[in-house]
């Protein structure tokens, strides 16, 4: 984590998965990041923070564009039990961490070491 160590919001955040096949891209989706691994991602202006943490995969997020039409939005993708993802987020003063999660045979989250 660097910047703030204990960020209360962010305004981008990523789900890829590391270990497993790339998900389907859906209309609106940036193809190729979906091709590439990645299963979710939304990212609003900079000097947003509209979003607080703790934050569900998947949940409606806010805030003004990155920029105006997007095209680097992928919506949430079913997740694959058993399967390890990669998460970061970023926040208001150059604040960004991440970590690494996988859904066990019970669909819990279970936290990774990076």
């Amino acid at each position: 984590m660097w910047g703030n160590p204990n960020p209360d919001c962010f305004y981008s955040i990523s789900v890829s998965i590391v270990d497993g096949p790339s998900a389907v891209p859906e209309a609106g989706d940036r193809a190729g990041m979906v091709e590439n691994g990645v299963y979710w991602r939304k990212s609003f202006a900079v000097t947003s923070c509209e979003n607080a943490f703790p934050v569900t995969y998947g949940a409606k997020l806010q805030g003004p564009p990155f920029r105006e039409n997007n095209q680097y939005e992928v919506e949430a993708k079913p997740l694959l039990p058993g399967f390890t993802y990669q998460v970061s987020a970023a926040s208001e003063g150059s604040a960004y961490g991440g970590g690494k999660f996988r859904l066990n045979e019970q669909e819990a989250v279970e936290n990774l070491p990076n």
